[in-house]
C-alpha cells in the first residue's frame, strides 16, 4: 500500500515537471471583394489597399487653408465572364483619426473625407478586345460612396461596402453601376 502512494507521488511529481505548452494557431483570413455590375454579380481575383499617407485637400482653390486627410489607393483586378481583364482603381480620403474608418463620397466633408478618383477598365468582349474605360459620374453624388466600416489594427485589415456610378469616357451618356459592393478582410499596407 505504501508503494502505491509512493508511486502515485512520484508520478505526480514527474507530470508536474513537464512543460505544458500551448501551440499558437494562426488564423488565415481570405479577403473578398465583390459587387454587382448592372445586376450581374462579380468577384475580384486580386486586390491591394495601400495607405498612401496624409494629404491636404483644399475645398476651394482660392483658399489657403485645407483639411488633412488619410489617402488610400484601392486596386481591384479580375476577369469578366468572357475572359477579358477587369480593373477598378479607387483613390479616396478618410479623416485623420488613427483609424481607417469613414464613409467617403463625392462631396468632401471633414467628418467622412471624400472620393478623389475612380477608374474602371473592362475588356467587355473578351481577352483580345479593346478596353472600355469608365470614370466617376459626377452628377450622381447621392449614389456614390465607399464606406470603411471596420478595421483591425492588429491584423491590419479593413472591411466595408461601396456603391459607384461610372460613365464611359468616350460616351458620357453610357453609365454603369457597381452596386452591392462589399470588401471583407482586406489587408492594407502603409507607405
Amino acid at each position: 500500500m505504501k508503494n502505491k502512494y509512493l508511486f502515485f507521488l512520484l508520478l505526480l511529481g514527474v507530470l508536474s515537471c513537464t512543460d505544458n505548452q500551448v501551440d499558437e494557431i494562426a488564423i488565415r483570413r481570405n479577403g473578398l471583394v465583390e459587387f454587382s455590375l448592372d445586376n450581374i454579380p462579380w468577384r475580384a481575383s486580386s486586390f491591394q489597399l495601400i495607405n498612401i499617407g496624409e494629404v491636404v485637400v483644399f475645398e476651394d482653390p482660392s483658399n489657403v487653408e485645407g483639411t488633412i486627410y488619410q489617402r488610400l489607393f484601392f486596386l481591384i483586378k479580375g476577369h469578366n465572364e468572357k475572359g477579358g481583364d477587369r480593373k477598378l482603381t479607387v483613390i479616396f480620403d478618410l479623416p485623420v483619426s488613427g483609424r481607417l474608418l469613414g464613409k467617403a463620397s463625392l462631396a468632401y466633408s471633414q467628418l467622412n473625407g471624400g472620393i478623389k478618383s475612380v477608374e474602371f477598365s473592362d475588356q467587355a468582349e473578351g481577352h483580345n478586345s479593346p478596353f472600355k474605360l469608365y470614370t466617376l459620374a459626377i452628377d450622381e453624388t447621392a449614389e456614390v460612396f465607399i464606406d470603411v466600416q471596420r478595421q483591425s489594427l492588429q491584423d491590419k485589415i479593413v472591411a466595408g461596402v461601396f456603391k459607384l456610378v461610372l460613365t464611359d469616357v468616350t460616351d458620357p451618356a453610357n453609365k454603369i453601376s457597381l452596386n452591392e459592393g462589399v470588401f471583407k478582410d482586406i489587408p492594407y499596407t502603409e507607405l
